[in-house]
């Protein structure tokens, strides 16, 4: 295994310059190189940036004073602050276990059993393990929750914070546009490129400045060099961020290829496992600092004495356009003379797709991509080229989004189409870039601008992403579309299998229509399964074949999807938006086959439908058959770091509170399941989901977490009001599941759509995210209660009857009833004024009623 390390080529010149609190300056001739060429290179990357060779300021563009976040590049800047721990003798080498350190700074949590072996080499590798599955050192994974914990660990180390670290150590250099760290709450690099230019030329010269050697130059040409070794597996599961810290940014397993090429948060131009070097432009003892894949980065080629620091474009992980810079450098030195910029290729006048016009926030942006001519069934497998697309916002936000194989962009299999779909959530100039190991798919680039959704957009285009908002602060406990309301379930659970082959469904025109159907009763939510092979109805699968074998064979390895059918689900689920019904997507079937590549198949569905606005994600029905809860919870940390989009997630079948699933920051809803089929048909039955409903908000409030969404998604009795009716007025939200059998058309049960429907009219003529339960606000009587006292109330009878409740304040209130049997009007009656305390209410008749108290109109 070969090594480059940055001490190979490099040896400290005793002639080097350096800066005072100001840079000498000279121009590209008189440092040898092109300015042309130089000059096309910086507009090439845009932003700020500046040029340093031999120690003086060759080049500067944009804003070379501007402070800043340079995202990832901040990383070798913690690493360079380990080392000055080693030397002063605050650990005893990188390789010291973390463990000691992570009690120090939080006596009350610990590192997992798996992770006790934990060193701060391997965190700065990026081979920590930390929220993966895999132990220390044994897996690589461009991990951003390990580099929270390496800089809140290298906090405790030091004593202090990273800025002042950084600045007592780093003293010498003189800075000129003041401190360092800020940004990302302490943890990320907020300096200037001029600035950062300075430590770049530090490193170059092993630490030395002037006379002074501020670390040792040994120590430091040890640790500067890839660390990673090139046949070390790429992680494969995610893990939990049990320690509660967040991200410094990204995913715990972001797309970068890492092995050969990564060592102490730097990247080395090393051969990867491909066999070609990172960075094919520079000479073989370049390395850098990235950050956002391309955007932020600081170029070291000490053959060169070179030292580049630009925020802008510098064409992805490889740094394409740093062939201008080698440009510059060759033609400089060939003739010293200033140079011709190379013409523009045909295939980088391909790339430019220009600026893609207007498009409404929160709409569906579809980018079509060429790429190699390919047949879906056969080798090579087109499907196993990945290609993310970065889409940055107007304040410099980068979104990665999958993109996906679409053969001839006709549901066929063969033909050279990729595409990627994006939902942007800002409003102004977006651009983007392709990133792929496929040559003809990388780089491709764009801009685009986002205007305001338009007034007759349909809701939930205009209302933009349905999210998960609860913090433990808030004890909001209901989702809400972020430009728009706060949403109350009222879902229809079967047929489960409704993409399947039952004769009311089995074609997309009859889906269609049951979906219209239930919108116009009400129904807000549709249950719908993507995967039941073993399951119970066998029937529906994403992955390309006609029977369940052959759809397992491409589940796995060689993964295959079938386009057009996964073409006629996006048209169902597009129609889903547009009738303001929530695709409720549940990825697995009960005791379904589960040995296909859950992170491809996760991939797929997102880059397919993830720019959709209101979509949830349940990992699987009864999940709990076919995975531990730990396994379950990681395979949804796996989903929350493939989304872009965070739709919120679930696991079904956890139906008591359970403190590690309220723990799990990737969680945001309950998926209840109440009794055993047409078993429980009792009153008592339907209420308890009041008692339930409340039990998991106070074990959540009790564990200082967000409130979780509680969701009932199979209650019982089926078909009950009283039991939606309980769960509503606990907080608590309802999905209908109806007894078989199930290949009915939804007419067949058309009293219990209506009295749903009418029960979710009911709760939002309230402002039922402000209330909470009460029912110890009942005195007498039978019924359950959520209120916002002295504002509003809501009670349900069961058996109707006379109830006494106490009404804070003197002021008088208006009491409207609502017949919970005879909803499709949505009309309250019998409305009446009461005034404040203890008042005896009186159901208007037979049966179970519900009642609104609320103040009058002119006083709310």
């Amino acid at each position: 295994m070969a090594f480059v390390s940055c001490g190979s080529q490099c040896a400290a010149n005793d002639e080097a310059v350096f800066p005072g609190h100001t840079w000498d300056t000279q121009s590209p001739a008189e440092a040898g190189l092109d300015a042309k060429r130089l000059e096309a290179f910086a507009k090439a990357v845009g932003g700020d940036g500046v040029v340093v060779r031999n120690g003086r300021m060759i080049k500067t563009w944009g804003r070379p004073d501007r402070r800043s976040d340079w995202a990832s590049s901040c990383k070798p800047v913690i690493s360079t602050l380990l080392l000055f721990a080693v030397e002063e003798g605050k650990l005893d080498s990188a390789d010291t276990k973390v463990a000691p350190f992570v009690r120090a700074r939080w006596p009350n949590r610990d590192l997992s059993a798996k992770d006790r072996e934990m060193t701060f080499r391997q965190l700065a590798n990026m081979t920590s393990g930390y929220a993966r599955s895999e132990p220390p050192g044994s897996h690589w994974a461009y991990n951003d929750y390990a580099i929270k914990l390496y800089a809140e660990l290298m906090t405790e180390v030091l004593g202090t914070s990273l800025n002042d670290a950084a600045l007592k150590r780093l003293a010498p250099l003189d800075l000129e546009d003041g401190d360092l760290f800020g940004s990302r709450g302490g943890a990320g690099l907020n300096t200037s490129p001029r600035d950062f230019a300075r430590i770049g030329w530090l490193w170059l010269n092993h630490c030395r400045w002037r006379e002074l050697p501020l670390l040792n130059a040994k120590l430091f040409e040890q640790h500067c060099r890839p660390g990673v070794p090139q046949d070390l597996p790429r992680s494969r599961q995610a893990g939990d961020d049990y320690l509660k810290l967040g991200t410094h940014g990204g995913g715990s397993d972001q797309e970068f290829p890492g092995q050969g090429v990564y060592g102490l948060n730097w990247w080395f131009n090393a051969v990867m496992p491909s066999g070609e070097r990172l960075l094919p432009h520079l000479p073989d003892d370049a390395y850098c600092t990235i950050g956002h894949v391309g955007k932020e980065v600081m170029v070291i080629v000490p053959s060169w004495k070179l030292v580049v620091a630009a925020r802008g474009d510098w064409g992805g992980l490889r740094l394409d356009k740093t062939k201008l810079l080698r440009e510059a450098v060759a033609d400089g030195a060939s003739n010293n003379q200033p140079g011709t910029p190379a013409p523009a290729t045909p295939t980088s006048r391909a790339k430019s797709r220009g600026n893609l016009g207007k498009i409404a926030k929160w709409s569906s942006l579809e980018i079509s991509l060429i790429g190699p001519d390919s047949r879906g069934a056969e080798s090579p497998n087109p499907f196993d080229i990945l290609v993310d697309v970065h889409f940055t916002s107007p304040g410099g936000r980068v979104v990665a989004v999958p993109a996906f194989y679409e053969g001839d962009g006709n549901g066929g299999l063969n033909g050279n189409l990729w595409r990627v779909r994006f939902s942007a959530d800002e409003l102004g100039a977006w651009s983007f870039r392709t990133q792929s190991s496929n040559r003809q798919l990388d780089g491709v680039f764009g801009a685009f601008e986002v205007v305001p959704a338009p007034s007759d957009a349909p809701d939930f285009y205009r209302w933009g992403r349905l999210e998960a908002i609860g913090t433990p602060e808030n004890r909001l406990r209901y989702l809400k579309f972020r430009d728009g309301p706060h949403w109350l379930k009222a879902g229809c659970d079967d047929p489960e299998n409704f993409l399947g082959k039952y004769r009311h469904y089995d074609t997309l025109s009859k889906r269609k229509a049951a979906v219209d159907y239930l919108a116009a009763r009400g129904i807000n939510s549709l249950y719908v399964m993507s995967h039941n092979i073993d399951g119970d109805d066998k029937d529906v699968w994403p992955w390309l074949g006609n029977t369940a074998a052959e759809a397992k064979a491409n589940s796995a390895g060689s993964v295959r999807f079938d386009i057009a059918k996964l073409r006629e689900w996006r048209e169902l689920f597009e129609h889903m938006q547009r009738r303001g019904v929530v695709v409720y997507l549940v990825l697995e079937d009960d005791s379904a086959w589960k040995r296909y590549d859950h992170g491809r198949y996760f991939r797929e569905l997102v880059a397919r439908f993830g720019d959709l606005p209101a979509l949830l994600f349940n990992l699987g029905e009864e999940h709990n058959e076919n995975y531990s809860l730990s396994a379950g919870l990681a395979l949804a940390q796996q989903l929350a770091e493939i989304d872009p989009y965070d739709h919120p997630r679930g696991i079904h079948n956890v139906n008591s509170p359970n403190d590690d699933y309220i723990d799990a920051a990737q969680i945001d809803f309950t998926s209840i399941q109440t009794g055993m089929p047409g078993k429980h048909q009792s009153l008592a039955d339907a209420m308890q989901h009041n008692q339930i409903a409340i039990d998991w908000q106070r074990r959540c409030d009790s564990r200082r977490q967000r409130r979780l969404v509680v969701n009932f998604d199979e209650g019982r009795p089926e078909q009950q009001r009283a039991a939606w009716w309980a769960a509503y007025l606990a907080g608590g939200v309802w999905e209908t599941h109806v007894l078989p059998p199930y290949d009915q058309p939804m007419s067949a049960r058309e009293r219990t759509w209506n009295e749903l429907g009418g029960a979710r009219a009911f709760m939002e003529s309230l402002p039922f995210w402000l209330m909470e339960p009460h029912n110890e606000l009942v005195r007498a009587g039978r019924a359950v209660c959520l209120a916002r006292p002295g504002a509003a109330y809501a009670l349900y009878l069961p058996e109707g009857g006379r109830v006494t409740v106490a009404l804070a304040g003197d002021h008088s209130y208006q009491v409207d009833w609502w017949n919970p049997a005879n909803p499709q009007d949505g009309v309250f009656g019998h409305t009446a004024t009461v005034n404040g305390g203890a008042i005896e209410l009186t159901a208007p008749g037979p049966g179970d009623w519900a009642v609104r108290i609320r103040k009058p109109p002119e006083n709310r």
